[in-house]
């Protein structure tokens, strides 16, 4: 902890400059870092790099977790370069890890489909990929689907980084002043220094998270001042509750002394508990594996930084010499269990990033995690120290060195964490598993078929015998979202007279099915009829050829 003792060998204001100095560093080494995202697209419909027979009618893409999208997220340029039309696009299939949008006809040609959408942890994410209709277009193998994907830009995206570091540094000062003034110093609490500082953690809380909705409005929307593109994604959601939430907490910091009067901390912990919940709501703790976990371990990590950094400020600001000491004394405890209760949930995140103990060592973030480890290790064993050190500095002149050295060496602790704190945040964590590649094994088949206003999309994952895994999708070309009430598949090789075959198919979403282990025995040409039943009178019959090769 940070004892104002200290400050008559730094002086008041040093010692300010050397905890904003802190903060800086995390701030400035984090601007650098590569941003990171839990959802990655694992597939596609056109799959990458196929040549489909027909138009398919509609572009999915299948994410490894849900994702926001605006309106303009998928794109169709030809292979001229020039855009296509699209429909409207829409997560319609009761999962939102599917992004769906109708492409109507198609002519013959290759094709660049560019994405971008946003996890749910807020990183944008963006890619490109090429299928051709029919044939592929002349030269189409000198198409770069690169070079048209929609580019996440690196200015904006450090800014997302600093307003985040602010966001959280000003959070812990103004709920940590007010919360821990009641409990160190409750005579205290009435001082226009408590007011100062807790109104310069609220008006930072306010001026980060204002800057990481502009960064992020001017990824994903049009400008900076876009913020119903960022409103409209769950993460974006959550930034503008949280800018909410400090206002009303800043706006009320003068009548602080009402809400304590009667009862001096339990306003403050339920105004704590509510912001640090909507705060974990928009980041990293709600994706990833272990989403409970994670959740928990954000709430109680922020807690955690917020009773060790706003106690620190108490101390060494707020309180005069003679109650420093024995507001130190009474904080050393707090200090030391919010140390280890920040160890013990970075851990727990740094699970659920890393899959593997190899990472620890082979990826950047697995090393700053272990760096900070360490760094956190030596503030536990430093503030225990220094724990005893407060309590036995009344009895002499060298207990009160020991008690100030003690108090040096967490000093240093703090901002070693910070700096690893920064590196962490910067370094891209290893990938949980590996995601199963876009570009589709030769044998994957994809057929579009149309009768009448209906469109039916049927795979075939892989195209093999002895086993495959038939996907189908219904929809109106209207883009009406009527329910069929049954949909069946049957194949037959007709070259064998084999068949038909009847599949169980088990629903997987709206006007979506799947047929598992569908076993094709022999290769040759299979013909798949589909029957989508709407009502009682009106059925569409579906029907596509598919090449199946030997397993």
């Amino acid at each position: 902890m940070i004892l104002h003792r200290l400050s008559k060998h730094v002086g008041r204001a040093a010692l300010a400059l050397l905890l904003v100095g802190i903060a800086a560093v995390g701030l400035v080494t984090t601007t650098g870092g590569a941003v990171f995202a839990h959802a990655s697209l694992v597939s596609t419909s056109p799959a990458a790099n196929s040549v489909v027979a027909t138009s398919p009618g509609e572009i999915v893409l299948m994410f490894t977790e849900p994702v926001d999208v605006a309106s303009d997220a998928v794109r169709l340029i030809d292979a001229s370069g020039a855009p296509v039309a699209l429909g409207q696009i829409g997560q319609s299939r009761g999962d939102q890890s599917i992004v769906a949008v109708p492409s109507g006809p198609l002519p013959t040609g290759s094709y660049v489909v560019s994405w971008s959408a946003v996890s749910a942890d807020s990183h944008p994410i963006s890619g490109a990929f090429m299928f051709s209709v029919g044939q592929p277009s002349a030269g189409a193998e000198a198409i770069d689907p690169g070079s048209l994907q929609t580019t996440s830009r690196d200015g904006p995206t450090r800014w997302v980084t600093v307003g985040r570091f602010a966001s959280y540094t000003g959070i812990a000062l103004l709920i940590g002043t007010c919360v821990m003034v009641p409990v160190l110093a409750p005579g205290a609490l009435k001082r226009r220094r408590v007011t100062n500082l807790a109104t310069i953690g609220g008006l930072l809380g306010l001026a980060g998270t204002t800057l990481m909705i502009a960064a992020q409005a001017s990824m994903i929307g049009t400008s900076f001042t876009d913020w119903p593109a960022v409103a409209a994604t769950r993460s974006g959601t959550w930034w503008l509750a949280r800018l909410a939430l400090i206002a009303i907490i800043t706006i009320a910091v003068p009548w602080r002394h009402v809400l304590g009067r009667h009862a001096p901390v339990a306003p403050w912990l339920i105004i704590a508990a509510g912001l640090f919940a909507v705060t974990g709501s928009g980041g990293h703790g709600v994706a990833g594996r272990a989403i409970p976990l994670g959740y928990l371990s954000t709430v109680v990590h922020l807690a955690a930084m917020t009773a060790w950094i706003g106690g620190l400020a108490v101390v060494g600001v707020v309180l005069r010499d003679d109650e420093a000491w024995a507001a130190a004394r009474r904080f050393s405890p707090i200090a030391l269990w919010s140390v280890v209760a920040l160890a013990v949930t970075g851990l727990a995140n740094g699970w659920r990033q890393l899959a593997r103990l190899s990472a620890l060592t082979d990826t950047s973030y697995g090393r700053w995690l272990l760096v900070k480890v360490v760094f956190v290790g030596a503030v536990v064993v430093a503030a225990a120290f220094s724990r005893r050190a407060v309590r036995a500095s009344a009895a002499s002149v060298a207990d009160a060195a020991r008690a100030d050295r003690a108090v040096r060496a967490e000093l240093i602790g703090i901002g070693l964490v910070m700096v690893a704190t920064a590196g962490l945040t910067g370094a891209t964590p290893p990938p949980i598993a590996a995601a199963p590649a876009i570009t589709p094994v030769a044998a994957n088949r994809s057929v579009s078929v149309t009768n009448k206003d209906k469109l039916a999309e049927i795979e075939l994952a892989p195209a093999v015998t002895g086993g495959t895994t038939i996907h189908v999708y219904v929809s109106s070309l209207g883009g009406s979202l009527q329910a069929a009430s049954e949909i069946t598949v049957r194949a037959e090789l007709s070259s064998e007279k084999l068949g038909p075959l009847d599949f169980e198919v088990l629903p997987a979403g709206p006007n979506h099915v799947v047929a598992n282990d569908a076993d094709l025995p022999l290769p040759g040409l299979w013909t798949i009829t589909v029957r989508a039943r709407y009502g009682e009178f009106d059925e569409y019959v579906f029907t596509a050829d598919f090449d199946v090769r030997r397993g």
